[in-house]
């Protein structure tokens, strides 16, 4: 099982990724309403203010709050996506 400091590490690697690819995922949906890149950025952007306050120690309360930031901060479609995709992630495995 992953610890809580690797999920919290590997959390932040994606949102430095998602947020430096900020106008990338933006053009991606230019066929859409355009503000995939800006909802994600902004998404992670607040998992990375939350993250020193989560619990280390508990990965799937990590993963939970991650799923409940990026739902309430990225709005839209994406927003429910990554919640259902961290929400049930972090049901997963319990010690």
């Amino acid at each position: 099982m992953i610890d809580g400091k690797t999920t919290a590490e590997m959390l932040e690697y994606v949102a430095a990724a998602v947020i430096s690819r900020k106008m990338l995922l933006t053009d991606a949906d230019k066929l859409g309403d355009a503000d995939h890149g800006v909802g994600m950025a902004r998404g992670f952007e607040a998992v990375l203010e939350k993250l020193p306050g989560i619990d280390q120690e508990q990965p799937w309360e990590i993963l939970r709050i991650t799923g409940l930031t990026l739902m309430s901060k990225v709005g839209g479609a994406a927003g429910a996506i990554c919640w259902t995709v961290m929400a049930f992630t972090s049901f997963l495995k319990r010690d």
